[in-house]
């Protein structure tokens, strides 16, 4: 996020994405370690890293630019954050098929 916000000219936000998207992992990565083994805790690691993100991008959309840019951010960064912790959960299944455990 950091990196793609330097080269498309949204250079203020970079910080922002750095933060949002490192807390988004760490939390889901810690969630999904300690209950990644129920049917439940892969999704809620998933859902709480998306949250945090979510928060994280409204909390600075509405203090850099104002509250509807934030309310606006809504959607686009929950199907963001989905479409990133689907993609998660394919690729730790390709991981551990050729014995990477987490």
């Amino acid at each position: 996020g950091l990196f793609l916000d330097l080269i498309s000219g949204f250079p203020q936000d970079a910080l922002f994405s750095f933060v949002a998207h490192g807390l988004e992992g760490f939390i889901s990565g810690w969630l999904y370690k300690k209950y990644g083994n129920t049917s439940w805790g892969k999704w809620i690691a998933i859902l709480t890293g998306t949250i945090i993100m979510i928060a994280i991008y409204f909390i600075c959309n509405t203090v850099m630019y104002h509250v509807i840019t934030g309310l606006l951010s809504l959607g686009s960064n929950f199907i963001q954050g989905m479409i990133g912790g689907i993609v998660a959960l394919i690729v730790i299944k390709q991981l551990q098929k050729h014995n990477f455990n987490f």
